[in-house]
């Protein structure tokens, strides 16, 4: 028996949020799912638990890229701010 669950919103609405496009290749590209786990999802319909869990886990190591990401260019505006009061 498959068990279902609905994702939790919150990472719903960050997945509806960062989607880049919403075409088969690309959500399989991005978030590992189908346009129809996407449809889904979209409308807060139940999922398979594991499908749940395997996107809660993809979403985590997106979070953590992107803080990466706005850390390194938060310090670079800070670095050519600096730089740039010297001059």
């Amino acid at each position: 028996m498959t068990v279902l669950r609905p994702l939790d919103p919150a990472a719903a609405s960050f997945m509806m949020a960062a989607v880049a496009r919403q075409t088969d290749e690309a959500l399989n590209a991005q978030f590992g799912l189908s346009y129809n786990s996407w449809r889904k999802i979209k409308a807060g319909m139940p999922i398979r638990h594991s499908l749940a869990e395997r996107l809660k886990q993809r979403i985590h190591a997106l979070q953590r890229s992107n803080d990466i990401l706005s850390n390194s260019v938060s310090s670079q505006c800070v670095s050519s701010h600096a730089s740039g009061a010297r001059e």
